[in-house]
Parts: C-alpha cells; structure tokens; sequence
C-alpha cells in the first residue's frame, strides 16, 4: 500500500521523488541509476525483537555504513541497526536504548562513538 508522501532527494545535480508505503517506518530506497529498481522501495529496517517503530524521526549512518542509528521519540527508544549485509540481522535493531528524544545524533570520523543531542 501506497500513500502520496513522498521523499525527495535534492542534491545540485538531481532531484527525484520515491513514493513510499503508509505507515511509520524507516524504508530503504534504491539510489543506483544503473538499477532497474532506481527510486524504488527494496527494503524496510525492522525493529526486530523490540516494540515496533511509532514516529521515527532521526537517522545516522556510522562512517563504515555497517550501523543506523535510529530515534524514535514516539516510544522513547533508540535502535542500533546492523546494516552488514549477508548477516542474519541485516536491517534489523539488534540493540535497544530508552531515549526520551534526540534532537540530533551524529556519529565520530571514527565511528566509535555517537552523540545524541537531547
């Protein structure tokens, strides 16, 4: 199922629209030109064993593009989300953390560490 919200991606050379599935949901989008499945839906991240994802809202990528952070203020939790693909977990919160609510949450060079502003 389909909504009319859209996400949209701006960059000085580009801007393409995705139309993604209703619902409160993290979606993975395919940004490859050559793939036959460009702007396109191929993926969502699951909470796993956690309660499901109420409003999430902010979002950081680790520098190696093997973790997600993801806040969600509407249940007060924070997902760790492995992102390594091939493993069993891929996509899925394999950490939780009760958070009340992250403004921002940016990781460092080195992907040690994270910084939540609340």
């Amino acid at each position: 199922m389909y909504s009319r919200r859209s996400v949209y991606r701006h960059s000085s050379r580009a801007r393409w629209r995705a139309s993604v599935p209703a619902g409160p949901a993290v979606y993975i989008i395919d940004t490859d030109k050559a793939s036959p499945g460009y702007r396109t839906v191929v993926g969502s991240v699951s909470s796993g064993a956690a309660s499901a994802m109420v409003t999430p809202q902010e979002l950081a990528v680790s520098p190696n593009g093997e973790i997600l952070l993801v806040q969600d203020p509407g249940s007060s939790v924070l997902y760790y989300v492995d992102l390594i693909p091939g493993r069993p977990s891929e996509n899925q919160a394999v950490v939780t953390m009760p958070i009340a609510s992250a403004k921002e949450i940016a990781f460092t060079p080195s992907g040690k560490h994270a910084f939540l502003l609340l």
